[in-house]
């Protein structure tokens, strides 16, 4: 059975989820998915980060893309603020939280849950990518749309995220991803500002519909502020892996962003 995937009803069923994980064992299956493995795992351990743009098949990550756009529109808070935890960097933007995602999402958690996804992010990373022991960290989305809208520099609690662009505004606008790799956070003195002094950073742009996959545990990493009115939508997975089983975590910096 084929489901159409963008017109699927919203209820996570068995059906959908079955289709779901055939279709991606077909694509990772493929000789187009298997034959550059190598390469994107040598770029994450080099960079911190790989694009993986082909990681969904074109109608699976359009559905995704167009639920996306309905929960942002149905569930965002807007917020302001500043976070102590990462030298007082700034947040300005819309965020979604878990709970809205998994009470309005259909495709998107199921993606979340996917074996089969999960399966082509062990590819790429070369060893077992692993759930967020968190529930509030595992799936998030926001949105930038006015000037000086950007997720300031920062790293993440766990090992990986998986970042599909939902929409992205054209590079004159802004909201490019920067990145200091190889880089460490230490929560009660983040240093940032010294930590940029002494490394270079890396700047990616990104169109609607890309999707990459990045060490946010190890990598310092920001949203460029946006320069006008225009619109940059990101969904974000959170995953673990080998490095981050053995950490102690709090959650100070999601809990501000999207605990409410």
């Amino acid at each position: 059975m084929n489901i159409d995937i963008a017109e699927a009803p919203r209820t996570q069923d068995n059906v959908l989820s079955d289709d779901i994980e055939n279709r991606l064992k077909e694509h990772y299956d493929s000789p187009n998915w298997r034959s550059n493995i190598a390469e994107r795992r040598n770029q994450l351990t080099r960079e911190g980060y790989v694009r993986v743009s082909d990681l969904l098949p074109d109608d699976l990550k359009e559905g995704m893309r167009a639920e996306a756009r309905e929960i942002i529109d149905a569930s965002e808070r807007r917020i302001d603020i500043r976070v102590a935890e990462t030298s007082n960097t700034q947040r300005k933007l819309g965020s979604v939280n878990v709970r809205d995602i998994r009470e309005h999402g259909n495709i998107i958690p199921l993606l979340y849950d996917s074996k089969q996804l999960r399966r082509g992010l062990n590819d790429v990373a070369g060893h077992s990518v692993l759930d967020c022991d968190w529930e509030n960290e595992r799936m998030t989305m926001t949105r930038q749309t006015k000037p000086g809208d950007t997720h300031g520099w920062h790293w993440g609690d766990y090992q990986y995220a998986l970042i599909y662009i939902v929409d992205h505004p054209p590079i004159e606008c802004g909201g490019m991803l920067q990145c200091v790799p190889h880089t460490t956070w230490n929560k009660d003195q983040p240093d940032i500002f010294r930590i940029l002094t002494e490394n270079p950073i890396t700047t990616y742009y990104h169109e609607g519909g890309d999707i990459y996959f990045f060490r946010t545990d190890t990598t310092l990493h920001r949203t460029y502020p946006i320069e006008e009115e225009c619109t940059r939508i990101i969904l974000n997975f959170t995953y673990d892996g080998p490095d981050g089983v053995e950490k102690e975590r709090s959650h100070e910096t999601q809990s501000a962003i999207y605990d409410w």
